[in-house]
């Protein structure tokens, strides 16, 4: 029972550095690169979104090599959970424009508030959780291949 806690404690720890975490450390690399464009802010958010949370995860994997390759976990069922019961059919992914639309962030050029949302609270942190688990698995490679003795 306490090991299971652990297992999910850690879950929900590694879940949130990779969506909260990510948007801090993105945050400050913002600054740098300023936009003035909806596409703009767009590709910066999949291209620093995918880097950050990668490179995170390849970090906290180093750090605590407990379940981080699980991050993709939660953001994935809430992605899948915002696609399917949305409170009310109006502001449902499935209307207003394609599914690819309302999702990839395309709809916010077209000045839809439901596209920009969607992208904002169900893609975002999936493309965070998936690119944080994706950094922590090649950490953990790395480390397995570094700790193999040498053969003679």
């Amino acid at each position: 029972m306490v090991k299971s806690l652990k297992l999910v404690g850690a879950l929900v720890v590694h879940t949130m550095s990779a969506v909260i975490g990510t948007a801090v450390l993105e945050s400050e690399i913002w600054r740098l690169a300023p936009s003035r464009s909806i596409a703009g802010v767009l590709w910066k958010e999949w291209l620093f979104g995918l880097a950050c949370a990668g490179v995170m995860g390849f970090f906290m994997w180093r750090l605590w090599n407990s379940s981080a390759t699980w991050a993709w976990l939660l953001p994935s069922v809430c992605f899948f959970l915002g696609l399917i019961f949305l409170n009310n059919q109006n502001s449902s992914v499935f209307t207003g424009g394609s599914l690819w639309n309302r999702l990839s962030g395309i709809a916010c050029s077209n000045n839809s508030p439901a596209g920009c949302r969607n992208f904002f609270v169900f893609t975002v942190p999936l493309i965070r959780g998936i690119s944080y688990s994706l950094g922590a698995y090649v950490s953990s490679v790395v480390s397995k291949t570094k700790s193999q003795p040498a053969e003679l």
